[in-house]
């Protein structure tokens, strides 16, 4: 129970985002939940962070929620919570690239 309250945290949920039970509930938009996309990236955010697994490959992720909250998460969850995993984040912003270890570039069909 404590692990998964302070994951939930780490995702930056609003004071009424998140209950506890919609951790555990199907996030579709079909499912009479209303969540933002936002809201539903936080909690897409908290169940991978959860699953305790050593990669991580995370596509624009971070894309639906604003920059304060974004590198808030970014701190929280990849740096804390996932310190010591892989973590392939691939961003289309360049506002959490400062934060990453290693940085690839594609431009134009070539890794740089």
């Amino acid at each position: 129970m404590a692990r998964r309250v302070r994951i939930t945290a780490a995702a930056q949920p609003k004071r009424d985002d998140m209950h506890q039970h919609h951790v555990r509930t199907a996030v579709r938009r079909r499912q009479g939940l209303n969540f933002s996309s936002s809201q539903r990236t936080r909690v897409v955010i908290a169940r991978a962070v959860y699953q305790a697994v050593n990669i991580y490959l995370l596509e624009a992720v971070l894309s639906a929620v604003d920059s304060h909250v974004g590198t808030n998460i970014f701190k929280a969850c990849f740096k804390k919570s996932l310190k010591g995993k892989l973590v392939l984040l691939v961003a289309h912003s360049l506002s959490f690239v400062s934060h990453c270890d290693q940085i690839v570039v594609i431009a134009d069909g070539r890794i740089t």
